[in-house]
């Protein structure tokens, strides 16, 4: 192929979806105080990075009764970033009371009565040279009293793009990565999460994930890259496999 790639498995105002009636809406206000959660690296050091949403599922009052009468608020700004600790601000129904904050927002994310959260996992990401692709490293923190304690839902693979010596990139360099699990298990598409046990509990999906090329790249560039995979056991491993400028795969 003439490249080489080395990897090393690494460690693990909004929007309302809401069916419920409220006739008063208030602020509760919420702080993200350990440092699990992996949204961007800064050196050695992983933060919280602005432009970062979270989703928050909030229970009903009477919950214990019926518990699919939730609220799930997006496109929530955590502010006063410092390292990994932010503050969350959510504006929700008064007889809702927030109990979930996920990392990155969607509104596609379900609550069951069995107590696990559906989130949705992208199908690729585009790369980024040192960092973690945006949007990427799903987190899901249990809000206890006004503190949310983020675990990560994910685990971060590193690999580092090396062309040999004499390499041309414009013919031979790598133009697109497809991680593949090779026995099968999805590791896109959504996966069920225990929140309380903080632990991935299946996927469902596509055995695929792409990587595409950093933007304003027409090919790798030498150098480290991250991308995450759901924490769980991939019982045959994974493989990248690897297309050339000139067409050629491995």
């Amino acid at each position: 192929l003439g490249s080489f790639i080395a990897m090393i498995l690494a460690a693990p105002g909004c929007d309302r979806n809401n069916t419920e009636p409220e006739d008063k809406m208030v602020t509760k206000v919420l702080y993200a105080v350990n440092s699990d959660t992996k949204t961007s690296l800064q050196g050695k050091d992983v933060v919280w990075e602005y432009g970062d949403t979270v989703s928050c599922v909030a229970l009903y009052e009477d919950y214990r009764l019926d518990a699919s009468r939730y609220a799930l608020y997006s496109n929530i700004r955590p502010t006063e970033m410092d390292g990994s600790r932010a503050k969350i601000e959510v504006t929700l129904g008064s007889a809702f009371t927030p109990k979930f904050i996920i990392y990155p927002s969607s509104g596609q994310i379900r609550y069951s009565a069995d107590g696990t959260l559906d989130i949705p996992v992208p199908e690729s990401y585009t790369m980024i040279q040192g960092n973690i692709p945006k949007a990427s490293n799903i987190a899901v923190g249990m809000v206890e009293q006004d503190n949310v304690f983020m675990k990560n839902a994910m685990t971060l693979t590193k690999f580092e793009v090396d062309y040999p010596e004499g390499t041309d990139p414009e013919k031979e360099g790598i133009k697109q990565i497809v991680v593949s699990s090779n026995g099968g298990e999805p590791i896109s598409g959504f996966m069920s999460y225990d929140p309380v046990e903080s632990k991935v509990t299946s996927t469902d999906g596509s055995n695929k994930l792409y990587l595409y090329l950093p933007e304003d790249e027409t090919y790798f560039p030498e150098g480290v890259y991250y991308f995450p995979l759901p924490s769980m056991t991939l019982t045959q491993g994974f493989n990248l496999n690897l297309t050339r400028m000139d067409e050629l795969v491995a």
